[in-house]
């Protein structure tokens, strides 16, 4: 692994504007349809660490069959109990509590094909997260509108929400504490450490309920309280065997020969190492307080399914599982035709999303790790018109609109 020895920037990047000439994300769909490996059908051939990821990654999208899965257990609840629980809404939802589901990165990225994703909008919303910012200014002129209804109509502000919590957290004395450097240099220092987490939940900050959102960010309070509360990462370090393995599969998997297994350790290492064979895997565990199964959901698995490709690079690892627990996962009742109609169509093909590295780290001798971190991590605060992320073979079916409870 690179020696990376980089403070976060909090950048100010709502100034920033997109483009006509810029389209952002570049999206390439498969012209071809087949039972075999997505990687070998790449039109570009992959680089580096990423060479590794997707291994796995099949036609029949395992990882999208695991979310109608759950949507289909809500939905049958709802034909089931005919009587919607109550909510805070006042639309009325069918609800599970504690359910659990797990998407394996190696089987493609998760972002669904029943319906029409928009990732674009899914990544600037993950970047505002990680630049700390609270104001919905930054989405608005990237014409995403998921966070309008609760924000301040005059300032945009919406309290320290997601962002303040995760970059800006207010402990003892004042003291500020950033969740994401630290974590990100808790990964390389101690990666195996059980101490990975970042969490959004402040009691002290949560908004009064029957309060409006207005009234709650002049307070000082959230507008919303976080949904996606709390997230761990667990890195699991790769033997030379496992990773000669991977290495391997990955050759037979782009049509060559592979190797004979190397004799010695200490030649073996650096035949890994000269490949670029990733260390680690990499997992992720989200828990989500509260969550809207139809139109909430979808776009928390994509975000931090890109969160961990972004994470996955900094540590050297290959992205595998993105465990998802719930406290009250819910389908609104004014969702119920729409989950049918996603119900009746059959997924596509799964999608692979890469990212570029940045080219370099700073190789100062005056470098502290925390600059190096901040200059990974900035390469993708700034880029506010998404030119680092490629998706391809995404093939989706037509949106599905549906209401947003408030």
């Amino acid at each position: 692994m690179t020696d990376k020895s980089p403070s976060l920037a909090k950048l100010d990047v709502s100034g920033v504007n997109l483009t006509a000439n810029n389209p952002g994300l570049l999206c390439v769909t498969m012209q071809q349809r087949s039972s075999v490996n997505l990687v070998t059908q790449l039109r570009t051939p992959l680089v580096g660490a990423q060479r590794y990821w997707y291994q796995q990654a099949k036609r029949n999208n395992p990882n999208e069959v695991v979310y109608l899965s759950l949507l289909a257990d809500l939905l049958t609840k709802a034909k089931k109990k005919g009587v919607a629980r109550e909510d805070r809404t006042k639309v009325g939802t069918y609800s599970e509590f504690g359910t659990q589901t797990v998407y394996d990165l190696r089987q493609g990225f998760p972002l669904l094909t029943t319906k029409k994703i928009n990732l674009d909008k899914v990544l600037h919303e993950l970047i505002w997260f990680l630049s700390g910012s609270t104001n919905n200014a930054f989405l608005k002129q990237r014409n995403v509108g998921i966070w309008d209804e609760w924000a301040h109509p005059e300032t945009g502000e919406l309290g320290p929400i997601y962002g303040n919590m995760w970059r800006h957290w207010e402990g003892r004395g004042g003291q500020e504490y950033d969740q994401i450097r630290d974590l990100f240099l808790s990964l390389y220092s101690n990666p195996t450490s059980r101490r990975h987490v970042v969490s959004g939940w402040n009691p002290s900050l949560l908004p009064v309920e029957g309060n409006s959102h207005k009234e709650n960010v002049e307070a000082g309070l959230q507008a919303l309280p976080p949904c996606h509360t709390l997230w761990q990462v667990y890195l699991e370090p790769l033997s030379d065997s496992e990773r000669w393995a991977i290495y391997r599969d990955s050759l037979r998997l782009e049509g060559k020969d592979a190797p004979k297994k190397i004799s010695s350790p200490e030649s073996l290492s650096r035949e890994l190492a000269r490949q670029q064979v990733p260390n680690y895997y990499l997992d992720l565990k989200l828990y989500q307080r509260s969550a809207d199964i139809f139109l909430g959901v979808p776009f928390n698995i994509a975000s931090y399914a890109a969160l961990m490709l972004i994470l996955s690079l900094w540590v050297d690892a290959i992205p595998r599982r993105f465990i998802h627990t719930f406290g009250d996962v819910h389908l609104y009742s004014n969702h119920v035709d729409q989950a049918e109609e996603q119900l009746g169509r059959s997924p596509n093909s799964t999608p692979i999303l890469h990212i570029t590295e940045p080219e370099k780290y700073s190789t100062s001798e005056s470098a502290t790790s925390e600059s190096v971190a901040d200059e990974y991590i900035n390469h993708f605060l700034t880029d506010t018109n998404l030119a680092n992320w490629w998706l391809q073979g995404y093939d989706p079916q037509s949106f599905i609109k549906a209401p947003v409870a408030v």
